[in-house]
């Protein structure tokens, strides 16, 4: 019996060890048929994805312990993709800290992706998390470059977030960005509906980001 339990507990605490180091990544679809909310593509096949843009969620902590799976799966997913990907639109919804390993992970990933013109965009982040990207990425560089991560908030879901890289996607191949360029594996229809965010908001958004990270440092002073 002791011996029985004494291997269910050492089973239950490899499980704990392993997804902390591996946690769950995945890459999102748009299903229209639930109201365009996002979930895994894998599972849901008619799920509607954007041209040059790679939606992805991190479902874990992003510490040492998961910081290099992190690195691997994202740059996997982004290389294994049909088409080339010009903007990773990365959802945080799950991850609710980030020590120093995690934050210099994606410090060089994301210098490195700005050596081959890729771009990120970080959505639905947690309060702690977000104090932390806007601390370390949402800054210019010493030598004038733009922030690692340039976004005008960093309070967006992953709608508005899609939006925005349709935007740069737009700008940079000279021509307006649409909700037609979706791409699904269901026939195509006559019609198709856009995503839910309008980006509207993104402004007022960055100003609440704004005033927040003022609350913030004023606290600490």
């Amino acid at each position: 019996v002791l011996y029985g339990i004494g291997s269910a507990v050492l089973f239950s605490l490899l499980m704990i060890v392993r997804d902390a180091a591996m946690p769950h990544f995945v890459t999102l679809g748009q299903i229209e048929s639930l109201g365009n909310i996002w979930r895994d593509a894998e599972v849901w096949k008619e799920g509607r994805t954007y041209p040059g843009i790679l939606v992805a969620e991190f479902r874990g902590p992003l510490s040492f312990a998961s910081a290099d799976w992190f690195q691997q799966e994202l740059e996997r997913m982004r290389l294994t993709s049909v088409e080339k990907i010009d903007i990773v639109v990365l959802s945080f919804g799950s991850v609710h800290d980030l020590d120093k390993t995690a934050v210099e992970m994606l410090r060089e990933l994301l210098t490195e992706w700005r050596k081959r013109s890729v771009s990120c965009i970080v959505a639905d982040a947690k309060s702690r998390v977000r104090l932390l990207l806007e601390q370390y990425f949402a800054k210019p560089s010493k030598a004038g470059q733009a922030p690692l991560l340039d976004q005008p908030a960093f309070m967006i879901g992953i709608d508005d977030a899609v939006q925005l890289a349709q935007r740069r996607l737009g700008n940079r191949q000279g021509r307006v960005a649409s909700c037609y360029d979706a791409r699904d594996d269901t026939t195509r229809r006559n019609s198709a509906p856009g995503w839910r965010g309008s980006g509207t908001g993104l402004d007022a958004l960055a100003k609440q980001s704004g005033n927040e990270m003022q609350r913030a440092a004023s606290g600490v002073a």
